[in-house]
């Protein structure tokens, strides 16, 4: 009888089939004692005391979440040395007196990133070495006047440090909440010898901040009934604050748990049926995540059908090479959150999702550059098995719709094909028949996304924004027009057709456009041939007036030249076809950090403009193109 190889025997008594399916291909991979738990309905605690050694003992010295321990150690000694973030009135000022948010919140998460490297290094080291640092956050940051962000502060309040009558429980007081009151269930014996009077005012302020203004009735916050990321990641932060600081009070406890958990599971009843994010996929993050840490807080697991669609989203927005399809707010360049999703792939026996959280979970960072909440670090440690040396999901073949939201994802053989019709929405941008070009990983045709936020990002000039507004994405604008800011939901605006041999999104773009923009019709193709891997963009106008330009912004982060009948963007040849028309090439430097981060020092415009009678059409075909050795 032939001997079972140790590595397979060691991986079919650790998880899952996800664990073979790596082994089978022949990669590298190899699993320590997991260290995982699982509670008996399925859900899997996250939360572990410090005093626990057990729990929090890594497998080896080499495994993951050793590299995760020496890593935030290392940061926590610096911060022995390094000065406490002063966030301060002046700084706060700033979005009142000139829109500026980033000064005042590079400070504020600045801190709330340090006591999380201090808090995850205390738990690992488990010496005392951090616990005094650490009450000096704690101190710090409960004196601070608001945990609110200055651009989270109601217009009324308009003052540059406003007199709050209570609280505004926003995302971050909510956050910042939650990650004193996990410091607390971690350490909280241990801060208790330090000082029991610095413990008592952590929970004096959780109150205070977090507790009793969600406790107004009627309750004074829009979010508990909204139908964006704001209610599920809100609810799930005040829920670790309840769970936390009213164990003494169980009634009240209860009250506030049970309220949050009514807001969650409507929720999902409003959630798109599709499962579509339409905040964009940065958002995921935020609503099916945030959704998934606050029933696995309560102990149900979140494994329904409707859970499994808003959970497998990620996956089809996937572009290849780290980049995502960033419509609406989303950004481009950025990994699935590797816990999360191996967690949800976990409940949901959905293995695709598990080998993308475990590639992106093996990743060394367990503080990102963007604001982070400890119960994403005690995910990221507790949540994955021990996997080393994971490769990079390759992208299947596949044709995903979102009805609702009307999306199309495509891929093919190294092809990746992002096509949106949509409405309007949370997070919105006028972008209705937009289309992106990925090709083996690598950007052709983009949206340039979004870039550091602002005042004026969700303030009454968000659409005079470049890359918000028309200019920044790719359907038609008509004699200078572009799209209305709130175009409604039509149903019967698009008509999907796929067989073996292409897939053709057709879509009627006429009512995302306002009166001046002279439309009768305006119909935009898009179809993917599968012999070719050709990508075709036809479109096709009714204008009531004879004498019309119609110009075509497009974006591409590659090398773009002019060729014969066309150009050469990134891998691609573009080919144009139709009314008469003029390209322009402009060169278009990344000074937002964001954007920089996306798509490198400069994007190229391609602005093709066209003349046209009473009736255009105009065809682009981008072919893939075989570079000579």
């Amino acid at each position: 009888m032939k001997k079972e190889n140790p590595i397979v025997k060691q991986l079919k008594k650790a998880t899952s089939a996800a664990a073979l399916a790596l082994v089978a291909s022949g990669c590298a991979a190899t699993l320590e004692s997991d260290g995982l738990e699982t509670r008996p309905n399925g859900t899997r605690p996250m939360i572990f005391r410090a005093a626990d050694r057990e729990k929090w003992k890594p497998a080896s010295n080499n495994s993951r979440r050793a590299r995760i321990f020496r890593r935030q150690i290392k940061r926590a000694e610096e911060l022995l040395k390094e000065p406490i973030p002063q966030p301060t009135a002046s700084l706060f000022m700033e979005f009142v007196r000139n829109g500026n948010r980033v000064n005042y919140e590079n400070v504020y998460f600045a801190r709330r990133r340090n006591l999380v490297s201090l808090v995850i290094a205390e738990c690992a080291e488990y010496k005392g070495r951090f616990l005094d640092r650490i009450v000096d956050y704690l101190w710090e940051i409960t004196a601070e006047h608001t945990w609110c962000l200055p651009a989270h502060v109601p217009a009324k309040y308009n003052d540059g440090l406003p007199d709050l009558p209570y609280e505004i429980v926003d995302l971050f007081t909510a956050e910042t909440g939650m990650n004193l009151a996990l410091t607390l269930r971690l350490l909280e014996p241990e801060l208790k010898k330090v000082s029991p009077n610095l413990v008592r005012e952590v929970r004096r302020q959780l109150i205070r901040h977090v507790i009793e203004p969600v406790e107004i009735e009627p309750f004074p916050f829009w979010w508990l009934k909204g139908s964006n990321n704001w209610r599920p990641w809100c609810s799930s932060n005040v829920l670790a604050v309840a769970q936390t600081v009213l164990d003494d009070q169980p009634e009240r406890q209860k009250k506030i748990i049970s309220m949050l958990k009514n807001a969650i599971d409507d929720f999902v009843k409003i959630y798109a049926e599709d499962g579509c994010c339409d905040e964009g996929p940065g958002y995921w993050g935020a609503s099916p995540v945030a959704t998934l840490y606050f029933y696995e807080m309560l102990g149900v697991p979140m494994n329904s059908p409707k859970h499994a669609r808003m959970a497998e989203y990620i996956l089809h927005v996937r572009m290849g090479g780290g980049f995502l399809a960033n419509f609406a707010d989303g950004h481009a360049r950025q990994d699935p959150p590797g816990a999360q999703c191996y967690r949800f792939g976990e409940l949901l026996g959905n293995e695709e999702l598990k080998q993308v959280g475990l590639y992106s979970g093996q990743q060394d960072g367990v503080i990102p550059s963007r604001p982070v909440a400890l119960i994403s670090a005690l995910a990221n440690i507790f949540w994955l098995p021990e996997y080393r040396n994971v490769p990079p999901p390759k992208l299947g073949d596949e044709c995903h719709y979102y009805d609702y939201r009307q999306m199309l994802f495509l891929k093919d053989r190294g092809m990746a094909l992002g096509v949106k019709r949509g409405f309007y929405g949370s997070h919105y941008h006028l972008d209705v028949g937009q289309f992106i070009i990925f090709r083996n990983g690598s950007p052709v045709i983009v949206d340039p996304g979004i870039g550091v936020y602002s005042k004026e990002t969700f303030g009454e000039h968000r659409y005079e924004n470049w890359i918000i507004n028309s200019n920044g994405h790719n359907p038609a604008q008509f004699n200078g027009v572009g799209q209305l800011i709130h175009p409604e939901r039509d149903e019967r605006s698009v008509e999907l057709t796929r067989d073996a041999r292409h897939c053709v999104m057709k879509m009627d773009l006429t009512s995302a456009y306002p009166p001046e923009a002279g439309l009768s019709r305006y119909q935009r193709t898009v179809t993917y041939d599968y012999a070719r891997q050709t990508v075709e963009v036809e479109d096709r106008w009714e204008l009531k007036k004879n004498a019309n330009t119609v110009t075509f912004l497009l974006y591409s982060p590659g090398p773009v030249r002019k060729r014969k009948n066309g150009l050469s963007v990134a891998s691609m040849n573009m080919d144009i076809d139709g009314c008469g028309h003029e390209i322009e090439l402009e060169k278009l430097p990344m000074t937002d950090p964001r954007l920089r981060y996306d798509w490198g020092e400069s994007l190229t415009r391609i602005k093709i403009t066209a003349k046209s009678g009473k009736k255009g059409a105009f065809t682009m075909r981008f072919t893939p193109r075989t570079e000579k050795k």
